[in-house]
């Protein structure tokens, strides 16, 4: 199957085989080779990013080149339309991802529902065309206008869309959730916007899945057997959460209904409400019931239940507290999830709490309960550029993390040194580092705290990413901060000249009639010089 995809290509799928063509004076070059060098340069400036798809090949045919994928278990985008709103839901996360990093790199990618295909085994999406030096692409839609149309055309019939709000009539599933969901993704005005309300949604979608399997779980304790049974299975509520236990009895059930040589099988019910099993079941209730008065009720039965159930029943006053949240009423959700205090929530809900306080600008808060939680303000800080708020925020809290990053904002370079030893460094931190090191010429005192950083590495896959961002941004910055040394070089070298030539100048006794503009030329080439490690420190900066 052909379609025609960015202006001037075409795009052929044959199962997992696709290529796409597109003639080759549409490229920067002729040349295969240069293009096909132009390309490698793009996937390593985007890091190899799995949200995105990359040419095994690049051949010459008739006149084109041709970008020959091979995609295992993938189909065509506009397959998501076979899926519930709950699945989908999760696999528009991986769009996010591609927009923000069409946006972090100054990359555009072609926003075409034939661009971007679904990974089924992976669960994620991925896109094919992405501008590089050799090819354009030729449509100037915006990351944020090209993820809204998407994600409307992934839960609707529209063949095409204009950034509006469809009619109800337009959608494939007919619920009001699916209807605020997209009304709420058309209201954002960026794409950190976007992935605030799918995190909702998702949020939205476990709180429904756990309030059914609790709604399951009531009524089958409404049963004598049922209350009485339950003793026996506090060990598994108390470790099983309530999102995996929905998952087990589902996947049970559809064992059951799956499997061939399933045969029903009785239940415990069925069994006792026969006829003989009520003539044995009566002499037994008499005897538990008077036990159960004499003794008070059983008086240890169940004192591992109230602990499991009332831990139940907090998670359901937790997502009591998200859905307040999720229809607009923060405040109260702000309020009650603050009540109910930190070290009573289970470690994702404490990770809310945290995002909620620095919502509401309670940083010092945050701060004092996580102290990691200065890793995310900062970054904050940093991208509003907000030097005086973070500044005052440093005197209020001691953290190695913030007095770096407010460092980094002044261009405190001795500041950052100071500060280096933080326990993680995403990649805005890592070149802060790296370029302070470089701009103070400490390229040898780098190199030995990379070394001491590997040390850390316990095997986890957490280790080697902060370790592979360290040593990427070290050879990055490290190009440039060789220059800068033959500059600074070359520097040295011309005031020596110009001061020579100035003395020659001075010196009456010098008869040549050219020293005058001799100097100037020199005076010339170090301002030259000067101007050139100027730019070069400025690019350095902008990593």
């Amino acid at each position: 199957m052909k379609s025609q995809l960015n202006r001037f290509g075409e795009i052929e799928i044959a199962k997992n085989n696709i290529v796409y063509s597109m003639p080759v004076n549409r490229f920067s070059s002729e040349d295969r080779d240069t293009i096909e060098e132009l390309y490698k340069n793009k996937l390593i400036q985007l890091d190899y990013n799995e949200n995105f798809a990359f040419a095994n090949s690049i051949t010459e045919l008739r006149a084109h080149f041709m970008f020959s994928y091979e995609l295992k278990d993938c189909v065509n985008f506009m397959s998501i339309r076979k899926l519930r709103f709950e699945e989908v839901v999760p696999l528009l996360k991986a769009l996010v991802q591609i927009a923000k990093t069409s946006e972090e790199t100054n990359t555009r990618v072609l926003w075409n529902t034939n661009n971007f295909f679904i990974n089924m085994s992976e669960k994620t999406i991925q896109a094919i065309l992405f501008e590089f030096e050799g090819m354009e692409i030729y449509s100037n839609k915006k990351s944020l206008d090209g993820l809204k149309e998407l994600i409307i055309l992934s839960v609707t019939t529209l063949s095409n869309v204009i950034v509006k709000k469809p009619s109800k009539i337009d959608f494939i599933e007919k619920r009001e959730e699916i209807y605020q969901f997209i009304e709420d993704v058309l209201k954002a005005t960026s794409v950190d916007q976007i992935e605030a309300v799918i995190e909702n949604a998702l949020a939205l979608i476990e709180v429904a899945a756990e309030r059914e399997y609790e709604e399951k779980l009531q009524k089958k304790q409404k049963t004598f057997i049922g209350r009485f049974s339950k003793n026996k299975k506090v060990e598994n509520v108390q470790s099983v959460s309530l999102s995996d236990k929905i998952k087990k009895e589902l996947f049970e059930e559809s064992q059951k209904s799956g499997s061939k040589g399933y045969k029903e099988k009785k239940s415990f019910m069925d069994k006792v409400t026969s006829p003989t099993g009520i003539a044995v079941l009566v002499p037994i209730v008499l005897v538990v019931m008077v036990g159960y008065f004499i003794t008070d009720g059983f008086t240890d039965f169940g004192s591992k239940d109230k602990t499991a159930y009332a831990k139940e029943k907090n998670e359901l006053k937790v997502k009591d507290i998200y859905i307040d949240y999720l229809n607009g009423d923060k405040e109260k959700a702000y309020s009650e999830l603050d009540s109910m205090g930190y070290d009573n929530l289970a470690g994702d809900d404490q990770d809310m709490l945290i995002k909620w306080y620095i919502e509401q600008k309670k940083y010092v808060k945050a701060i004092s309960l996580d102290k990691d939680s200065a890793y995310l303000i900062g970054d904050n800080f940093a991208k509003d550029k907000d030097k005086a708020s973070l500044e005052q925020l440093t005197n209020q809290v001691d953290s190695k993390v913030l007095k770096f990053d407010l460092a980094a904002l002044n261009k405190d370079y001795e500041g950052i040194i100071a500060n280096q030893d933080l326990d993680k460094f995403n990649k805005r931190r890592a070149y802060e580092l790296v370029k302070a090191y470089s701009l103070t010429n400490n390229e040898d005192d780098l190199e030995k705290f990379v070394n001491k950083f590997e040390k850390k590495d316990d095997g986890s896959e957490a280790a080697q990413k902060q370790i592979e961002i360290l040593q990427d941004a070290q050879s990055t910055v490290s190009t440039y901060a060789d220059n800068l040394k033959d500059i600074d070089k070359q520097i040295e070298e011309k005031k020596k000249e110009v001061k020579d030539q100035e003395a020659k100048v001075k010196d009456k006794n010098n008869k040549d009639e050219n020293k005058e503009e001799e100097l100037k030329n020199k005076q010339e080439e170090l301002k030259n010089l000067e101007q050139q490690r100027e730019d070069t420190t400025k690019m350095v900066e902008e990593f």
